[in-house]
């Protein structure tokens, strides 16, 4: 039963659907198309201004914590030129919004 158990919870984790991040606001949903227009772009500019609006945002409480450390992983992935995988995660985010 054990070993039925801790293949169920590995499944569900694995399962497709299962999202990686969680509901956000419209203002994340609008940096997230930010990002993705800059990581796209390969627009090192651009991304620099991103990443201040977003830390802006959340100084102000435009953003919760949360969505600041979603945003700020695809903004490092970025200034580490994954441009691609944050292109990627940037996509990925604003998916997930558009089934939730």
């Amino acid at each position: 039963m054990r070993h039925f158990c801790i293949s169920l919870v590995l499944l569900l984790i694995m399962a497709p659907g299962c999202r990686r991040y969680g509901d956000v606001s419209t203002t994340t949903y609008e940096y997230a198309q930010a990002l993705y227009g800059a990581c796209s772009q390969q627009d090192a500019a651009r991304l620099e201004k991103a990443e201040q609006f977003i830390n802006d945002a959340l100084a102000g409480g435009d953003i919760s914590e949360a969505e600041h450390g979603y945003l700020m992983d695809i903004v490092e992935l970025a200034q580490d030129e994954q441009w691609d995988e944050a292109a990627q995660d940037a996509r990925q985010l604003m998916q997930e919004q558009a089934k939730s």
